[in-house]
């Protein structure tokens, strides 16, 4: 009888170890604002770091990168033909269509 109860306590237990981490971490993760806005840092983060990896034919580190990084930059509300390294070098939009 006691062998017993010592499996169904250590399975308890065991369960109870599984489970409370799990109900811990769903709180802090609802804390997070989600989706970020076009004036949050994290997006005017990143959109700095990209328009620092452009080079003077407009690329972005290459053909694909580029196609999604003028999605990104068309979600983040900016014109993705505006992005030129200086005024009379193609944009990124001219690349992809070169």
């Amino acid at each position: 009888m006691s062998r017993i109860f010592g499996y169904r306590f250590f399975t308890v237990v065991l369960i109870s170890a599984l489970i409370v981490p799990c109900l811990l971490v769903s709180p802090v993760m609802a804390v997070t604002t989600y989706p970020y806005t076009t004036g949050d840092a994290e997006i005017i983060s990143a959109l700095d770091y990209l328009r620092g990896e452009q080079d003077s034919t407009g690329m972005i580190e290459s053909f694909s990168a580029s196609a999604w990084v003028v999605m990104a930059i068309a979600a983040a509300g900016e014109d993705p033909n505006d992005w030129k390294t200086d005024p009379g070098d193609p944009s990124v939009v001219d690349y992809l269509a070169t």
